[in-house]
């Protein structure tokens, strides 16, 4: 238990995916343990259209624990031994939570028909 990632290792990936796409997880057990991961967000990934592609099939047919077993694959850096035990209940928990960093951008759809627009001017 308890992954030793430098200061310089951190300071290597925030150049690499930016400081805020860097993060850390701590998955806290029963007994008081204490496991560590670190990891990039997924729309920081390499190949991002290829993950969300994958991952958010996953969340359409409601497998959120496999979306979120590919987002910790795919975007862990570094973490204790637990996280590639896909038996482990820390690993379990952790990728139930990165299910939840599949982020999207917000939309907004404007209709843009002239039809309304020439209806009110006769």
């Amino acid at each position: 238990m308890g992954v030793n990632v430098s200061q310089k290792q951190v300071a290597e990936w925030e150049k690499k995916y930016g400081a805020d796409n860097v993060k850390k997880m701590t998955v806290h057990g029963s007994n008081g343990e204490e496991w560590n991961m670190y990891f990039m967000l997924p729309q920081v990934h390499p190949k991002r259209r290829m993950l969300y592609s994958r991952a958010l099939t996953f969340v359409s047919n409601n497998q959120r624990l496999e979306a979120g077993e590919l987002i910790l694959s795919e975007c862990l850096l570094q973490g204790d031994e637990v996280f590639s035990d896909n038996n482990h209940l820390a690993y379990i928990s952790a990728a139930i939570d990165l299910g939840k960093h599949i982020g999207l951008l917000e939309t907004s759809t404007t209709s843009i028909s002239t039809k309304s627009t020439e209806a009110t001017q006769k």
